[in-house]
Parts: C-alpha cells; structure tokens; sequence
C-alpha cells in the first residue's frame, strides 16, 4: 500500500489531508501527517520500506489472526488509489495460514474450497467503497451474536466484479489459474514469439518525449477475462548508478478508449527477488515477483 517496487506511492499525497483524522485532536493528527509526508519527501528514515512502515504492515500479522480464530471480512475496488490490490494479497495470505500453506506464497487454484472465515469484497469503486450492508450486517449477527446466517459457508471466499462484463464472480484462489500467457516486447508491439529487441529511454516525467514507450497485441478476436497478478520482465542498462520504471497495462475498446487495468513500478536497486515470497507458474514464469 505505502511502497511500491520500493518507490513511496501516491497515498503520501493524503497525509496530510485534514480528514484523516478523527475531530478529536485534528490538529495534532494534521500536524503529523504533514510532517510524516515531509519527511518522506526529503529522503528521510520513512521514505524507505524499513521500520516505521513494517510495524504498521497487516501482511505481516496473519500468522496470530488466524492463530486467534479472528475472522475477517475484506473489501476494496478496482479503482482505489494507484490500483492498489493490498486486500487480495491479504485474502491469499490469510487463506494460506488457515490451510497450513506457507504464508506467503500464490494459493492453490486447485485446492479445493477456502476457508470461509476469511472473505473479500472487490468492487467496481474506489477505497473502502461499495461493500452491501446486509452483507455486512450477516457478517457481524454471524460471527458477534453467534447467529447462524450461513455466510460462514462460502467455498469461494472471493467475490470479485469483473469490469467491462459488468457481473459478480465467486472465486477460490489468487491466482485464479496457474499457467500464463507470456507476451514479449518487439518493434511491432506484443506477440507471442521470443525476440531480442531494445529501446533507449530517457528518465523523466511521463509526460516528456523520450521517456516511455507503449507497446500494442494485435486484436484479440474474442471476449478474454484479464485476471491477474501479472508481472512485467525488464532487462535494463543504466548510464546511472540507478533507474526507476512504471509499466501500466491498459485495455484498450475498439474506439481507441485506453481502461487502466493495472500498473506497477520497480527501482533497480530493489531489483533481487525475495524467493519466498515471489510467485511462479506451473511452467516457471514469474507471476508476481
């Protein structure tokens, strides 16, 4: 949420924003947030993923959630800032410490059903919106007044609105499958042939010539359902002591209309992967790094 590919994200931009806070000691939690996003910005001790930020990290918390039978119910929406997709790795994380499977790693898309004392919501909004109350309110009679609203009997713990086909699906894992489509970069767009290609790229704002470059499949002939995660491969060449890139993935309506699917962003130096916690397919391609 706070980092990504080690680059500070844009929710240091809503630090400090006066509601935040609660109104009980607005000022004091304004005068924080400002001086939080201050020091992000001047490259101090929380401008990086150290410390301050691992305490305050959820992820790393499963392990006694699920040791204290807490049960939890997610929700979030495809538009949240920066596309941030925190709470479906939170899912898998939780649903693998209740199946004994290691904490970090993809879920099984053949396991079986998930455990329905963890679910998530992902609608078609922003943060924190568009969860149903009565779900809610089933959620809670549930698990606080020990009703029995049968909402503990979900196998598939992921209800998920697919965009663009405008409808709910009720899912197991994440990922949902476990063999990808690789498409590789080449002078005449995307394709599905390996071949060694390169570009040279200026660092800078996006929005200066010179500084990205965009790449095109050749239209699909079908409806496809783009689920992810899905993962980038960049083998870089740096006249610098570093380098920062932002892939976005786009798809893009017969009319020319560009519908920001996902994007991501790594700095070198955070290059090496972390292999236990770095998600392959059944054929060894990365999935999410």
């Amino acid at each position: 949420t706070y980092f990504v590919g080690g680059v500070a994200s844009k929710v240091v931009d809503l630090f400090d924003m006066t509601g935040n806070g609660g109104a009980k000691h607005a000022a004091e939690n304004l005068a924080a947030g400002k001086a939080l996003k201050q020091d992000i910005l001047a490259g101090g001790e929380r401008a990086f993923n150290r410390e301050y930020w691992l305490e305050r990290t959820s992820d790393l918390r499963v392990g006694k959630i699920v040791a204290n039978d807490i049960p939890t119910l997610l929700w979030t929406g495809w538009n949240a800032l920066e596309g941030l997709t925190g709470g479906i790795d939170l899912y898998s994380a939780l649903q693998n410490a209740a199946q004994g499977r290691p904490t970090f790693g993809p879920m099984d898309p053949n396991g079986g059903a998930s455990s329905g004392r963890f679910q998530i919501v992902v609608g078609p909004g922003g943060h924190g919106a568009g969860i149903d109350k009565e779900l809610q309110l089933r959620w809670y009679d549930h698990w606080v007044k020990q009703q029995n609203t049968g909402i503990d009997q979900s196998g598939t713990g992921m209800h998920l609105y697919e965009l663009g086909g405008d409808r709910w699906i009720n899912q197991t894992s994440w990922p949902i499958t476990d063999e990808y489509t690789a498409f590789y970069l080449s002078d005449h767009g995307l394709d599905s042939t390996q071949v060694y290609y390169s570009v040279q790229l200026a660092f800078g704002n996006p929005e200066d010539a010179g500084t990205t470059v965009a790449y095109e499949t050749q239209p699909f002939d079908a409806d496809q359902s783009i689920a992810g995660p899905s993962n980038a491969t960049l083998f870089i060449l740096s006249s610098n002591t570093n380098a920062h890139f932002v892939t976005t993935l786009y798809d893009v309506a017969p009319d020319g209309t560009a519908f920001d699917v996902t994007s991501g962003g790594l700095i070198a130096s955070a290059r090496n992967l972390d292999n236990e916690r770095s998600w392959y397919d059944v054929n060894g391609l990365a999935i999410k790094p």
